[in-house]
C-alpha cells in the first residue's frame, strides 16, 4: 500500500534515551510537545542556491499556501527540501533524513555530495529565508576535509539496529553508488547559520559538522543543545512508504474526530465513523465491518494523514510532494477546500508539488470560495522550467494570475 513517508524535523539529541528512531522508510520522526515550541511565522521569502538542481532561483513572495509545478527534474522537491533543511536549521541529522525518504541509504560523503548543485562539492550551499516580522535565517553548507576540526562538544550515532538510514533498504545490500566511493575524498558536512532578528544588535550563530563513515557510524559535532529552540516544527510528506496511523490516533485522542470525518466524507460520502486499531485506521462505510483505510487507495491515506497532521497543528509548516498523487480530480477540491481551512484555522504554513494543471484548477475553484476569502490574497503558485542555458527559474502567478497561468497552458510534464 502507498502511502506518505513522513519525516518530522526534531532538535539535536544528546542522550542516549532521546536517540533518533527510524521509520521503514521515511527518516528520522519525532513527535513535537506544542507547550516547547517556539513562536512561528511565515516564511515570505526563499533564496536557493547551490542545491541540487537549484543553481540560484528566488521564491519572493511565499503565501500561507504555495504550490509548486513543473516538469520532471525542475527542482520542486528541491524546494521542499531546501524549505526543510531551513526549517531545522541546526539539526544536522536533517540531510540524511532527506536522503533517506529518497530511499537512499547513506553510507559516506559521497552519498550527501548530491545535496551540491550539479555535485561540485567546493561550491557552498546558501540557504536563505525571509520570515514574517523580519527576521532572516541564513544556512550555508560546505564540504570541508574531514579532518577539519569545528567544535569540541561530538555526538556519536552507533546503533546498529535503529541508526540513521539503517533501516531504508528494503531488504536491499547496496545502494547504487557514484563511479568512485572516494570520488570526493574524506570530506564533512559543515554547517554555518544565522539568525538576524530586527532590534537585535547581535546575529545569532551556530556551527557543526556531520562526519559519515558507515550507515551505522554518524558523528555530529555541535556546540551545544541551546540551538533546538531555532528549530521551527515541520513535516514533509513523500509518496511512495507504507502509511502510519499516528497522527489519526492522536485525532481521535484530543476528540477532533467529528472535524477530520466532515473533510473526509466530502471525499468518500459513505464514511460513518473512524476508528483505530493499534496503528491501523479503519473507516465504517456501512458494511457488516469497518475496512482498513489502506483498503480506499494512496489518495484517500495521504488526505487523511495531511489533514490530521494540519488539525493536530503541531507542524508549523506542511511540505507535501505530489499532493494531486492518488486523488480523483473530484476528490480534489473537497481536500483542497479542508487543508486550507484547517491550514489557516492553526496557523499553518503549506507547501506542496504536483504535476498537473488540474491542480491550479482546482486551487483556483478553491480560493474563490467566499470561506477561503482569507487566504485567496495569501496563496502563491511557482511555475519552475529550465531556461535556455538549463538553468531553472522560478515564475510566480498570484491569485488573480492563476487565469493567466492557465490560459497560457504552461507544459508542466
Amino acid at each position: 500500500m502507498m502511502g506518505f513517508a513522513v519525516i518530522q524535523s526534531q532538535g539535536q539529541v544528546f542522550n542516549e534515551r532521546a536517540r533518533l528512531q527510524c521509520t521503514r522508510a521515511s527518516g528520522a520522526f519525532v513527535d513535537w510537545d506544542s507547550r516547547t515550541m517556539p513562536g512561528i511565522r511565515h516564511l515570505d521569502g526563499l533564496s536557493v542556491r547551490g542545491f541540487k538542481a537549484l543553481a540560484d532561483v528566488e521564491l519572493h513572495p511565499l503565501g500561507a499556501f504555495n504550490v509548486f509545478l513543473g516538469a520532471n527534474d525542475v527542482g520542486k522537491t528541491s524546494v521542499l527540501e531546501a524549505v526543510f533543511l531551513l526549517t531545522g536549521i541546526s539539526n544536522l541529522q536533517l540531510p540524511i533524513s532527506v536522503q533517506n525518504h529518497r530511499k537512499y541509504l547513506v553510507q559516506s560523503f559521497d552519498d550527501l555530495s548530491y545535496f551540491f548543485h550539479d555535485l561540485n562539492v567546493d561550491a557552498p550551499i546558501e540557504l536563505v529565508g525571509q520570515v514574517d516580522g523580519g527576521e532572516t535565517r541564513r544556512l550555508s553548507i560546505t564540504a570541508p576535509s574531514a579532518y577539519a576540526g569545528v567544535a569540541s562538544a561530538v555526538q556519536r550515532i552507533a546503533d546498529k539496529g535503529d541508526s540513521i538510514g539503517s533501516k531504508n533498504t528494503g531488504g536491499q545490500s547496496a545502494t547504487p553508488r557514484p563511479t568512485s566511493s572516494s570520488s570526493f575524498g574524506a570530506r564533512v558536512l559543515h554547517y554555518e547559520a544565522t539568525i538576524t532578528t530586527p532590534g537585535r544588535k547581535k546575529k545569532a550563530k551556530f556551527a557543526g559538522q556531520l562526519k559519515v563513515g558507515s550507515s551505522d557510524d554518524v558523528e555530529i559535532t555541535v556546540p551545544s543543545p541551546k540551538h533546538q529552540q531555532w528549530i521551527v516544527p515541520a513535516v514533509i510528506f513523500h509518496p511512495g512508504a507504507d502509511y502510519t496511523g499516528r497522527a489519526i490516533a492522536d485525532v481521535l485522542v484530543h476528540k477532533m474526530e467529528a472535524e477530520l470525518l466532515e473533510m473526509l466524507r466530502h471525499i468518500n460520502r459513505r464514511i460513518r465513523r473512524i476508528a483505530m486499531r493499534g496503528d491501523v485506521a479503519y473507516l465504517d462505510v456501512g458494511l457488516e465491518q469497518m475496512v482498513p483505510l489502506n483498503m480506499f487507495g494512496s489518495g484517500m491515506v495521504r488526505a487523511a494523514q495531511v489533514l490530521s497532521h494540519c488539525l493536530l497543528g503541531r507542524s508549523r509548516v506542511l511540505l507535501i510532494d505530489e499532493i494531486e498523487n492518488g486523488l480523483h480530480h473530484e476528490g480534489m477540491v473537497p481536500f483542497l477546500k479542508g487543508l486550507l481551512t484547517v491550514a489557516v484555522r492553526r496557523n499553518v504554513q503549506v507547501f506542496a508539488t504536483a504535476h498537473s494543471l488540474e491542480l491550479l484548477k482546482g486551487l483556483q475553484q478553491v480560493l474563490g470560495l467566499d470561506e477561503c476569502d482569507d487566504v485567496r490574497s495569501d496563496s502563491m503558485c511557482y511555475v519552475l522550467a529550465r531556461n535556455k542555458d538549463d538553468a531553472v527559474v522560478a515564475y510566480g502567478y498570484d491569485f488573480p494570475k492563476f487565469d493567466h497561468c492557465l490560459e497560457r497552458g504552461i507544459e508542466i510534464r
